[in-house]
C-alpha cells in the first residue's frame, strides 16, 4: 500500500468532490420532488376532469329525462283535455309543472358547470 502525502491541494480536491457530489444529491432529490409534486397535480386535474364530464352527463341525462316528462305531459294533457276528464287534466298539470323544474334546474345546473374554467395541465 502506498502512503499519500496529505497535502493542501488533496484536501481541496476532496472538499470539491465531496460539495459536488451533494450538489448533484440534492439537485437529483429535488427534481423527483418536482416530478412526484407535477405527478399528483397531474392526477388531481385528471380526476376534477372526469368528475366534470361526468356532471355534465348527469345533467344531459336529467336534462333528457324531464323533456319526456314534458312530452308525456303534454299528450295527457291533450288527452284530458279531450275526454274533459277535470282528474287526469289535473295530474297532467302537475306532471309538466314537475317536468318543466326539473328542466329548468338542469339547466341552471349545466350552465354553473360550463362557466367553470377547466382545470391547467402541465
Amino acid at each position: 500500500m502506498d502512503k499519500v502525502p496529505i497535502s493542501r491541494q488533496l484536501i481541496y480536491q476532496y472538499r470539491t468532490a465531496y460539495s459536488a457530489c451533494s450538489t448533484d444529491l440534492e439537485s437529483t432529490a429535488q427534481k423527483a420532488t418536482n416530478m412526484k409534486r407535477q405527478k399528483q397535480e397531474r392526477e388531481v386535474a385528471d380526476k376534477q376532469q372526469q368528475h366534470s364530464e361526468q356532471r355534465k352527463a348527469d345533467m344531459t341525462q336529467e336534462q333528457k329525462e324531464a323533456e319526456q316528462l314534458i312530452a308525456e305531459a303534454s299528450d295527457r294533457l291533450a288527452k284530458a283535455t279531450m275526454s274533459k276528464n277535470k282528474a287526469e287534466l289535473l295530474a297532467a298539470q302537475a306532471l309538466l309543472h314537475t317536468g318543466n323544474t326539473k328542466l329548468m334546474e338542469a339547466q341552471k345546473a349545466q350552465e354553473q358547470l360550463e362557466s367553470v374554467p377547466p382545470p391547467k395541465k402541465n
